[in-house]
């Protein structure tokens, strides 16, 4: 299934929307957990495509 985006648009896009979710101050302490951990998956999968790189210590994860 092809959304019309680069492999590395849409790893991106899903790593700034897990970003983004992760500002929130109103999240259950399961969900922040949860999304803590799938950043970390997906800083690994837009790392591994050189789209972008900071440390993840920077977003408290």
């Amino acid at each position: 299934m092809s959304t019309g985006m680069s492999l590395e648009a849409q790893a991106l896009s899903v790593y700034h929307e897990l970003k983004a979710l992760l500002e929130r101050d109103d999240l259950p302490p399961g969900v922040r957990a949860n999304a803590q951990q799938a950043i970390s998956a997906m800083w690994q999968a837009v790392n591994n495509l050189a789209a972008d790189y900071e440390f993840l210590y920077d977003l408290g994860v």
